[in-house]
Protein backbone atom coordinates (compact mmCIF):
# COMPACT_ATOMS: atom_id res chain seq x y z
CA UNK A 1 0.00 0.00 0.00
CA UNK A 2 1.43 3.43 -1.08
CA UNK A 3 2.38 5.78 2.06
CA UNK A 4 1.69 9.34 2.24
CA UNK A 5 4.68 10.01 1.46
CA UNK A 6 4.91 7.98 -1.65
CA UNK A 7 1.55 9.51 -3.08
CA UNK A 8 3.26 13.46 -2.37
CA UNK A 9 6.11 12.41 -4.14
CA UNK A 10 4.69 11.01 -7.53
CA UNK A 11 1.81 13.83 -7.60
CA UNK A 12 5.07 15.98 -7.13
CA UNK A 13 6.75 14.43 -10.23
CA UNK A 14 3.41 14.90 -12.36
CA UNK A 15 3.10 18.22 -11.83
CA UNK A 16 6.49 18.32 -12.67
CA UNK A 17 5.95 16.48 -15.93
CA UNK A 18 2.89 18.33 -17.00
CA UNK A 19 4.72 21.39 -16.91
CA UNK A 20 7.67 20.45 -18.45
CA UNK A 21 5.42 19.01 -20.88
CA UNK A 22 3.60 22.26 -21.94
CA UNK A 23 6.94 24.25 -21.94
CA UNK A 24 8.39 21.62 -24.60
CA UNK A 25 5.02 22.11 -26.38
CA UNK A 26 5.16 25.92 -26.02
CA UNK A 27 9.00 25.56 -27.08
CA UNK A 28 8.78 23.55 -29.94
CA UNK A 29 5.95 25.33 -31.79
CA UNK A 30 7.99 28.91 -31.14
CA UNK A 31 11.11 26.92 -33.09
CA UNK A 32 8.86 25.88 -35.39
CA UNK A 33 7.70 28.95 -36.66
CA UNK A 34 11.35 30.67 -36.21
CA UNK A 35 12.39 27.87 -38.72
CA UNK A 36 9.59 28.54 -41.37
CA UNK A 37 10.65 32.49 -40.80
CA UNK A 38 7.00 33.54 -39.30
CA UNK A 39 8.74 34.57 -35.95
CA UNK A 40 10.17 37.74 -35.42
CA UNK A 41 14.70 37.63 -35.58
CA UNK A 42 14.76 39.78 -32.58
CA UNK A 43 12.12 38.15 -30.62
CA UNK A 44 13.45 34.85 -30.91
CA UNK A 45 17.40 35.73 -30.15
CA UNK A 46 15.59 36.59 -26.73
CA UNK A 47 13.59 33.52 -26.74
CA UNK A 48 16.23 31.21 -27.02
CA UNK A 49 18.19 32.55 -24.63
CA UNK A 50 20.10 30.88 -21.53
CA UNK A 51 18.11 33.44 -19.62
CA UNK A 52 14.67 32.09 -20.49
CA UNK A 53 15.89 28.68 -20.13
CA UNK A 54 16.77 29.26 -16.45
CA UNK A 55 13.24 31.07 -16.18
CA UNK A 56 11.60 27.63 -17.71
CA UNK A 57 13.44 25.30 -15.10
CA UNK A 58 12.42 27.69 -12.16
CA UNK A 59 9.01 27.25 -13.50
CA UNK A 60 9.18 23.49 -13.44
CA UNK A 61 10.43 23.23 -10.26
CA UNK A 62 7.61 26.03 -8.59
CA UNK A 63 4.82 23.80 -10.08
CA UNK A 64 6.32 20.91 -8.97
CA UNK A 65 6.76 21.97 -5.62
CA UNK A 66 3.31 24.03 -5.58
CA UNK A 67 4.71 27.14 -5.48
CA UNK A 68 7.37 26.26 -2.76
CA UNK A 69 11.45 26.35 -3.03
CA UNK A 70 14.10 29.35 -2.53
CA UNK A 71 16.40 28.25 -5.37
CA UNK A 72 13.45 28.20 -7.96
CA UNK A 73 12.58 31.25 -7.14
CA UNK A 74 16.04 32.65 -7.45
CA UNK A 75 16.53 30.73 -10.96
CA UNK A 76 13.61 32.94 -12.34
CA UNK A 77 15.02 36.26 -10.89
CA UNK A 78 18.34 35.48 -12.28
CA UNK A 79 17.01 34.76 -15.79
CA UNK A 80 14.65 37.38 -15.98
CA UNK A 81 17.27 40.33 -14.32
CA UNK A 82 19.65 39.20 -17.21
CA UNK A 83 16.93 39.18 -19.79
CA UNK A 84 15.36 42.42 -19.00
CA UNK A 85 18.71 44.05 -18.60
CA UNK A 86 19.40 42.33 -22.39
CA UNK A 87 16.39 44.15 -23.73
CA UNK A 88 16.31 47.68 -21.78
CA UNK A 89 19.81 47.81 -20.89
CA UNK A 90 20.29 48.76 -16.91
CA UNK A 91 22.10 51.40 -15.64
CA UNK A 92 24.99 50.53 -13.68
CA UNK A 93 23.05 51.70 -10.42
CA UNK A 94 20.21 49.68 -10.90
CA UNK A 95 22.59 46.22 -11.22
CA UNK A 96 24.67 47.35 -8.53
CA UNK A 97 21.78 47.05 -6.69
CA UNK A 98 20.04 43.81 -7.93
CA UNK A 99 22.71 41.22 -6.07
CA UNK A 100 22.07 43.08 -2.63
CA UNK A 101 17.88 42.94 -3.09
CA UNK A 102 18.46 39.38 -3.82
CA UNK A 103 19.96 38.37 -1.11
CA UNK A 104 17.39 40.52 1.07
CA UNK A 105 15.01 38.44 -0.71
CA UNK A 106 16.72 35.00 0.22
CA UNK A 107 16.63 35.84 3.97
CA UNK A 108 13.04 37.14 3.91
CA UNK A 109 12.12 33.96 2.13
CA UNK A 110 13.97 31.88 4.74
CA UNK A 111 12.68 33.72 7.75
CA UNK A 112 8.86 33.59 6.44
CA UNK A 113 9.10 29.90 5.52
CA UNK A 114 10.36 29.09 9.16
CA UNK A 115 7.95 31.50 10.93
CA UNK A 116 4.45 30.01 9.07
CA UNK A 117 5.89 26.32 8.12
CA UNK A 118 4.51 23.38 11.07
CA UNK A 119 7.19 23.19 13.84
CA UNK A 120 10.52 21.56 13.07
CA UNK A 121 14.13 20.35 14.84
CA UNK A 122 16.39 22.58 14.58
CA UNK A 123 19.86 20.62 14.66
CA UNK A 124 22.38 22.93 17.00
CA UNK A 125 23.45 19.91 18.62
CA UNK A 126 26.48 17.59 17.48
CA UNK A 127 24.04 14.74 17.73
CA UNK A 128 20.76 14.76 17.50
CA UNK A 129 17.85 11.94 18.08
CA UNK A 130 14.97 13.81 15.76
CA UNK A 131 13.86 12.27 12.92
CA UNK A 132 13.18 15.30 10.79
CA UNK A 133 16.86 17.15 9.16
CA UNK A 134 17.06 21.21 9.53
CA UNK A 135 20.17 22.78 8.79
CA UNK A 136 20.90 25.89 7.35
CA UNK A 137 24.23 27.12 6.69
CA UNK A 138 24.43 31.14 5.24
CA UNK A 139 28.17 32.11 4.84
CA UNK A 140 29.56 29.27 6.47
CA UNK A 141 29.33 25.50 7.86
CA UNK A 142 28.47 22.88 10.11
CA UNK A 143 28.34 19.47 10.87
CA UNK A 144 25.47 17.70 11.68
CA UNK A 145 25.09 13.83 12.85
CA UNK A 146 22.11 12.49 13.01
CA UNK A 147 21.19 8.73 15.08
CA UNK A 148 17.30 8.73 14.25
CA UNK A 149 16.41 5.17 14.19
CA UNK A 150 13.17 6.69 11.99
CA UNK A 151 14.47 8.83 9.90
CA UNK A 152 12.01 10.46 7.78
CA UNK A 153 14.34 13.12 5.41
CA UNK A 154 13.84 17.09 5.86
CA UNK A 155 15.56 20.62 4.78
CA UNK A 156 18.81 21.25 4.24
CA UNK A 157 20.09 24.84 2.85
CA UNK A 158 24.05 26.23 1.94
CA UNK A 159 24.12 29.19 0.62
CA UNK A 160 27.43 31.15 0.70
CA UNK A 161 28.46 27.95 2.80
CA UNK A 162 28.22 24.18 3.46
CA UNK A 163 27.43 20.99 5.69
CA UNK A 164 28.28 17.56 6.55
CA UNK A 165 25.88 15.81 7.40
CA UNK A 166 26.25 12.33 8.88
CA UNK A 167 23.41 9.89 8.73
CA UNK A 168 25.62 6.85 9.36
CA UNK A 169 24.42 6.16 12.64
CA UNK A 170 20.76 6.28 11.51
CA UNK A 171 18.13 4.12 10.24
CA UNK A 172 15.52 4.97 7.03
CA UNK A 173 12.17 4.67 8.27
CA UNK A 174 9.41 2.75 5.87
CA UNK A 175 8.53 4.43 2.63
CA UNK A 176 9.80 6.81 0.54
CA UNK A 177 11.64 9.49 2.28
CA UNK A 178 13.06 12.79 0.73
CA UNK A 179 15.58 15.36 1.73
CA UNK A 180 15.07 18.76 -0.28
CA UNK A 181 18.40 20.65 -0.81
CA UNK A 182 18.62 23.92 -1.78
CA UNK A 183 22.84 25.04 -2.41
CA UNK A 184 23.38 28.50 -4.04
CA UNK A 185 26.90 29.80 -4.10
CA UNK A 186 27.22 26.45 -1.75
CA UNK A 187 26.81 23.05 -1.09
CA UNK A 188 26.09 19.99 1.17
CA UNK A 189 27.33 16.36 1.40
CA UNK A 190 25.80 13.99 3.27
CA UNK A 191 27.35 10.75 4.93
CA UNK A 192 24.69 7.41 4.39
CA UNK A 193 24.94 4.21 5.76
CA UNK A 194 26.26 1.93 2.48
CA UNK A 195 23.05 0.12 2.09
CA UNK A 196 20.06 2.65 1.73
CA UNK A 197 18.49 2.64 -1.64
CA UNK A 198 19.29 6.77 -2.36
CA UNK A 199 17.65 8.05 -5.97
CA UNK A 200 19.24 11.66 -6.68
CA UNK A 201 17.20 14.38 -8.75
CA UNK A 202 18.95 17.36 -7.62
CA UNK A 203 18.73 19.74 -10.95
CA UNK A 204 22.28 21.33 -10.91
CA UNK A 205 22.43 24.88 -12.90
CA UNK A 206 26.35 25.84 -13.24
CA UNK A 207 26.49 22.88 -10.46
CA UNK A 208 25.62 19.55 -9.70
CA UNK A 209 25.43 17.04 -7.20
CA UNK A 210 27.11 13.84 -7.17
CA UNK A 211 26.56 10.53 -5.86
CA UNK A 212 30.07 9.12 -4.88
CA UNK A 213 29.11 5.85 -3.30
CA UNK A 214 30.57 2.42 -4.92
CA UNK A 215 28.69 1.34 -8.07
CA UNK A 216 29.35 -2.42 -6.54
CA UNK A 217 27.70 -2.89 -3.01
CA UNK A 218 27.66 -6.19 -1.70
CA UNK A 219 25.76 -5.91 0.87
CA UNK A 220 21.83 -6.34 1.31
CA UNK A 221 19.84 -3.65 0.78
CA UNK A 222 17.07 -2.08 2.78
CA UNK A 223 14.55 -3.10 0.40
CA UNK A 224 11.98 -0.92 2.71
CA UNK A 225 12.57 2.19 2.49
CA UNK A 226 13.94 4.58 0.19
CA UNK A 227 15.96 8.25 0.66
CA UNK A 228 15.11 10.80 -2.19
CA UNK A 229 17.33 13.54 -2.32
CA UNK A 230 15.88 16.19 -4.63
CA UNK A 231 15.97 19.85 -4.73
CA UNK A 232 18.62 22.07 -6.62
CA UNK A 233 22.25 23.64 -7.16
CA UNK A 234 23.04 26.97 -8.72
CA UNK A 235 26.39 28.00 -8.76
CA UNK A 236 27.03 24.83 -5.72
CA UNK A 237 26.69 21.75 -5.58
CA UNK A 238 27.58 18.52 -2.97
CA UNK A 239 27.79 15.19 -2.91
CA UNK A 240 26.39 11.39 -0.79
CA UNK A 241 28.98 9.40 0.35
CA UNK A 242 29.08 6.14 2.68
CA UNK A 243 31.57 4.69 4.65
Amino acid sequence: METHETIKHLKAANRRKVAFGVIAIVFGVLWLLRNVGSLNPVFADYLFSWQVLLIAIGLVGLVGNKGQGVGWSILILIGGFFLLNDIYDFSIRFQQIFWPLLVIFIGLTMVLNRTVRKPGFRNYKDVSSTDILDNVAIFGGSDVKIDSQSFKGGEATAIFGGSKIDLTGARLAPGIQVIELTNIFGGNTLIIPANWNVKVEVTGILGGFKDLRPKRFDGIRDTDSTLIVKGVAIFGGGEIKSI
